[in-house]
Protein backbone atom coordinates (compact mmCIF):
# COMPACT_ATOMS: atom_id res chain seq x y z
CA UNK A 1 0.00 0.00 0.00
CA UNK A 2 1.23 3.53 -0.74
CA UNK A 3 2.59 5.41 2.27
CA UNK A 4 3.64 8.75 0.76
CA UNK A 5 4.57 11.09 3.63
CA UNK A 6 2.27 14.08 3.96
CA UNK A 7 4.72 15.71 6.36
CA UNK A 8 8.52 15.61 6.29
CA UNK A 9 9.73 12.38 7.80
CA UNK A 10 12.46 9.75 7.54
CA UNK A 11 11.92 7.04 4.92
CA UNK A 12 14.02 4.24 3.44
CA UNK A 13 14.93 6.51 0.51
CA UNK A 14 18.20 8.42 0.33
CA UNK A 15 16.77 11.37 -1.60
CA UNK A 16 20.18 12.87 -2.42
CA UNK A 17 21.42 9.61 -3.96
CA UNK A 18 18.08 9.18 -5.71
CA UNK A 19 18.38 12.59 -7.33
CA UNK A 20 21.90 11.84 -8.57
CA UNK A 21 20.85 8.41 -9.79
CA UNK A 22 17.89 9.66 -11.79
CA UNK A 23 19.41 12.86 -13.14
CA UNK A 24 21.02 11.73 -16.42
CA UNK A 25 18.26 9.33 -17.47
CA UNK A 26 15.61 11.94 -16.67
CA UNK A 27 17.44 14.66 -18.58
CA UNK A 28 17.49 12.42 -21.65
CA UNK A 29 13.78 11.66 -21.47
CA UNK A 30 13.05 15.34 -20.75
CA UNK A 31 14.80 16.36 -23.96
CA UNK A 32 12.79 13.79 -25.93
CA UNK A 33 9.47 14.88 -24.41
CA UNK A 34 10.05 18.61 -24.85
CA UNK A 35 11.20 18.15 -28.45
CA UNK A 36 7.94 16.40 -29.34
CA UNK A 37 5.77 18.84 -27.39
CA UNK A 38 7.46 21.83 -29.03
CA UNK A 39 6.80 20.27 -32.42
CA UNK A 40 3.15 19.25 -32.04
CA UNK A 41 1.91 22.15 -29.90
CA UNK A 42 1.41 25.64 -31.26
CA UNK A 43 3.84 28.34 -30.02
CA UNK A 44 1.00 29.79 -27.95
CA UNK A 45 0.33 26.47 -26.17
CA UNK A 46 2.74 26.70 -23.28
CA UNK A 47 0.76 26.02 -20.08
CA UNK A 48 2.14 22.74 -18.71
CA UNK A 49 1.40 20.70 -15.59
CA UNK A 50 3.82 18.01 -14.40
CA UNK A 51 2.02 15.52 -12.15
CA UNK A 52 4.20 13.98 -9.45
CA UNK A 53 7.02 16.36 -10.26
CA UNK A 54 9.37 14.95 -7.59
CA UNK A 55 12.60 16.92 -7.34
CA UNK A 56 11.56 19.19 -10.22
CA UNK A 57 13.94 17.84 -12.89
CA UNK A 58 11.35 17.97 -15.67
CA UNK A 59 9.90 21.29 -14.48
CA UNK A 60 13.33 22.92 -14.67
CA UNK A 61 13.91 21.74 -18.25
CA UNK A 62 10.36 22.66 -19.29
CA UNK A 63 10.79 26.19 -17.97
CA UNK A 64 14.11 26.50 -19.83
CA UNK A 65 12.34 25.37 -23.01
CA UNK A 66 9.85 28.23 -22.74
CA UNK A 67 6.90 26.49 -21.12
CA UNK A 68 4.89 28.06 -18.33
CA UNK A 69 5.28 24.99 -16.14
CA UNK A 70 4.04 24.08 -12.69
CA UNK A 71 3.84 20.86 -10.73
CA UNK A 72 1.93 18.76 -8.26
CA UNK A 73 3.77 16.56 -5.76
CA UNK A 74 2.31 14.59 -2.83
CA UNK A 75 5.62 13.73 -1.10
CA UNK A 76 6.38 16.31 1.57
CA UNK A 77 10.06 15.32 1.58
CA UNK A 78 10.71 16.69 -1.92
CA UNK A 79 8.17 19.53 -2.40
CA UNK A 80 10.35 22.28 -0.95
CA UNK A 81 13.35 21.09 -2.94
CA UNK A 82 11.38 21.19 -6.19
CA UNK A 83 10.20 24.72 -5.44
CA UNK A 84 13.69 25.90 -4.60
CA UNK A 85 15.29 24.23 -7.63
CA UNK A 86 12.80 25.59 -10.17
CA UNK A 87 11.11 28.67 -8.76
CA UNK A 88 7.90 27.21 -10.18
CA UNK A 89 4.54 26.75 -8.51
CA UNK A 90 4.56 23.26 -6.97
CA UNK A 91 1.35 22.31 -5.21
CA UNK A 92 1.58 19.86 -2.35
CA UNK A 93 -1.11 17.26 -2.92
CA UNK A 94 -2.60 14.76 -5.32
CA UNK A 95 -3.88 15.07 -8.87
CA UNK A 96 -6.55 16.15 -9.63
CA UNK A 97 -7.62 17.16 -6.11
CA UNK A 98 -4.96 19.89 -5.90
CA UNK A 99 -6.46 21.68 -8.94
CA UNK A 100 -9.44 23.98 -9.11
CA UNK A 101 -12.38 22.53 -11.00
CA UNK A 102 -12.02 24.67 -14.12
CA UNK A 103 -8.22 24.77 -14.43
CA UNK A 104 -6.91 23.65 -17.82
CA UNK A 105 -3.50 23.26 -19.43
CA UNK A 106 -2.00 22.75 -22.87
CA UNK A 107 0.05 19.77 -21.71
CA UNK A 108 -0.04 17.40 -18.75
CA UNK A 109 2.92 15.12 -18.12
CA UNK A 110 3.39 12.01 -15.98
CA UNK A 111 7.06 11.06 -15.66
CA UNK A 112 7.36 7.67 -13.93
CA UNK A 113 4.17 8.45 -12.03
CA UNK A 114 1.13 6.82 -13.66
CA UNK A 115 2.27 3.32 -12.66
CA UNK A 116 1.99 4.37 -8.98
CA UNK A 117 -1.67 5.46 -9.22
CA UNK A 118 -4.28 2.83 -8.26
CA UNK A 119 -7.25 4.48 -10.03
CA UNK A 120 -5.46 4.97 -13.32
CA UNK A 121 -8.55 5.27 -15.54
CA UNK A 122 -9.96 8.03 -13.32
CA UNK A 123 -6.61 9.85 -13.49
CA UNK A 124 -6.57 9.78 -17.30
CA UNK A 125 -10.22 10.88 -17.47
CA UNK A 126 -9.31 13.81 -15.18
CA UNK A 127 -6.49 14.71 -17.57
CA UNK A 128 -9.01 14.97 -20.39
CA UNK A 129 -11.06 17.40 -18.30
CA UNK A 130 -8.05 19.50 -17.34
CA UNK A 131 -6.59 19.77 -20.84
CA UNK A 132 -7.58 22.52 -23.22
CA UNK A 133 -8.85 21.49 -26.69
CA UNK A 134 -5.85 20.31 -28.69
CA UNK A 135 -3.88 19.69 -25.50
CA UNK A 136 -1.45 16.80 -25.10
CA UNK A 137 -1.14 14.18 -22.39
CA UNK A 138 2.34 12.66 -21.99
CA UNK A 139 2.65 9.26 -20.30
CA UNK A 140 6.28 8.37 -19.60
CA UNK A 141 6.26 4.92 -18.00
CA UNK A 142 8.43 1.85 -17.51
CA UNK A 143 7.47 -0.79 -20.08
CA UNK A 144 6.68 -4.38 -19.12
CA UNK A 145 7.96 -5.52 -22.52
CA UNK A 146 11.44 -4.11 -21.82
CA UNK A 147 14.52 -6.27 -21.29
CA UNK A 148 15.02 -5.43 -17.59
CA UNK A 149 11.44 -6.33 -16.67
CA UNK A 150 11.63 -9.53 -18.69
CA UNK A 151 14.89 -10.55 -17.03
CA UNK A 152 13.58 -9.75 -13.55
CA UNK A 153 10.40 -11.72 -14.26
CA UNK A 154 12.44 -14.69 -15.51
CA UNK A 155 14.67 -14.63 -12.41
CA UNK A 156 11.61 -14.45 -10.16
CA UNK A 157 10.28 -17.62 -11.78
CA UNK A 158 13.61 -19.26 -10.92
CA UNK A 159 13.18 -18.25 -7.28
CA UNK A 160 15.42 -15.16 -7.33
CA UNK A 161 12.86 -12.53 -6.38
CA UNK A 162 15.03 -9.53 -5.41
CA UNK A 163 15.26 -7.82 -8.84
CA UNK A 164 11.55 -8.38 -9.52
CA UNK A 165 10.48 -6.90 -6.18
CA UNK A 166 12.76 -3.93 -6.86
CA UNK A 167 11.15 -3.42 -10.28
CA UNK A 168 7.80 -3.16 -8.48
CA UNK A 169 9.42 -0.96 -5.78
CA UNK A 170 7.96 -3.29 -3.19
CA UNK A 171 8.14 -1.87 0.33
CA UNK A 172 8.85 1.71 -0.78
CA UNK A 173 6.59 4.65 0.12
CA UNK A 174 5.04 4.63 -3.37
CA UNK A 175 5.27 1.17 -4.96
CA UNK A 176 4.26 0.33 -8.50
CA UNK A 177 0.70 -0.91 -8.81
CA UNK A 178 0.85 -1.33 -12.61
CA UNK A 179 3.30 -2.21 -15.35
CA UNK A 180 2.13 -1.04 -18.78
CA UNK A 181 3.13 -1.52 -22.37
CA UNK A 182 2.87 1.33 -24.88
CA UNK A 183 -0.19 -0.43 -26.30
CA UNK A 184 -1.85 -0.44 -22.87
CA UNK A 185 -1.27 3.29 -22.50
CA UNK A 186 -2.67 4.03 -25.96
CA UNK A 187 -5.78 1.96 -25.18
CA UNK A 188 -6.32 3.73 -21.84
CA UNK A 189 -6.05 7.05 -23.65
CA UNK A 190 -8.48 5.97 -26.35
CA UNK A 191 -11.08 5.01 -23.73
CA UNK A 192 -10.82 8.52 -22.25
CA UNK A 193 -11.25 10.23 -25.62
CA UNK A 194 -7.62 10.79 -26.62
CA UNK A 195 -5.95 10.11 -29.94
CA UNK A 196 -2.42 8.69 -29.99
CA UNK A 197 0.08 10.98 -31.69
CA UNK A 198 3.54 9.53 -31.11
CA UNK A 199 5.48 6.93 -29.13
CA UNK A 200 9.11 7.33 -28.09
CA UNK A 201 11.02 4.38 -26.61
CA UNK A 202 14.17 4.82 -24.52
CA UNK A 203 16.58 2.73 -22.48
CA UNK A 204 15.95 3.55 -18.79
CA UNK A 205 19.52 3.81 -17.52
CA UNK A 206 22.79 5.62 -18.14
CA UNK A 207 26.25 4.78 -16.84
CA UNK A 208 26.45 8.11 -15.01
CA UNK A 209 24.49 7.87 -11.77
CA UNK A 210 23.88 4.13 -12.11
CA UNK A 211 25.61 3.24 -8.82
CA UNK A 212 23.41 5.68 -6.89
CA UNK A 213 20.31 4.55 -8.74
CA UNK A 214 20.65 0.92 -7.67
CA UNK A 215 21.53 1.80 -4.07
CA UNK A 216 19.33 4.74 -3.04
CA UNK A 217 17.01 2.45 -1.08
CA UNK A 218 18.62 2.21 2.35
CA UNK A 219 18.89 -1.16 4.05
CA UNK A 220 18.91 -3.24 0.87
CA UNK A 221 21.34 -6.10 0.36
CA UNK A 222 24.72 -4.72 -0.71
CA UNK A 223 25.39 -7.98 -2.56
CA UNK A 224 22.16 -7.64 -4.58
CA UNK A 225 22.92 -3.96 -5.27
CA UNK A 226 26.38 -4.89 -6.49
CA UNK A 227 25.11 -7.65 -8.75
CA UNK A 228 22.43 -5.36 -10.16
CA UNK A 229 25.02 -2.67 -10.85
CA UNK A 230 27.40 -5.08 -12.59
CA UNK A 231 24.61 -6.69 -14.62
CA UNK A 232 23.24 -3.31 -15.72
CA UNK A 233 26.69 -2.10 -16.73
CA UNK A 234 27.17 -5.25 -18.79
CA UNK A 235 23.94 -4.61 -20.68
CA UNK A 236 24.61 -0.92 -21.38
CA UNK A 237 26.60 -1.41 -24.64
CA UNK A 238 23.80 -3.47 -26.24
CA UNK A 239 20.69 -1.78 -24.80
CA UNK A 240 20.02 -0.13 -28.15
CA UNK A 241 19.51 -3.57 -29.68
CA UNK A 242 17.18 -4.86 -26.96
CA UNK A 243 13.51 -4.12 -26.14
CA UNK A 244 13.39 -0.69 -24.50
CA UNK A 245 12.22 -0.39 -20.89
CA UNK A 246 10.77 3.13 -21.14
CA UNK A 247 7.83 4.11 -23.34
CA UNK A 248 6.67 7.71 -23.74
CA UNK A 249 3.18 7.91 -25.26
CA UNK A 250 1.80 11.24 -26.52
CA UNK A 251 -2.00 11.46 -26.54
CA UNK A 252 -3.95 14.40 -27.93
CA UNK A 253 -7.32 15.79 -26.98
CA UNK A 254 -9.55 16.84 -29.86
CA UNK A 255 -9.20 20.47 -30.91
CA UNK A 256 -12.99 20.69 -30.93
CA UNK A 257 -14.37 21.77 -27.56
CA UNK A 258 -16.38 18.99 -25.89
CA UNK A 259 -20.09 19.60 -26.02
Amino acid sequence: MPAIPQAKTETVLDEEARLVGLYEARRRSNVAILEVLSRILAPTQRALLDVGCGHGLFLKDALAAGFCAEGIEPDANVVDGARAATGAIVRHGYFPDALDEGEQFDAITFNDVLEHIPQVEKAIAACHLHLLPGGVLVLNCPDKDGIFYRLANFMDRLGISGPFLRMWQFGLPSPHVWYFSAEHLAELGKRAGFEQREVVRLAPITAKGLRQRVSYVQGQSKLMNGLTYIGSLALLPILGLLPRDTSIVFLRKSKVQDG
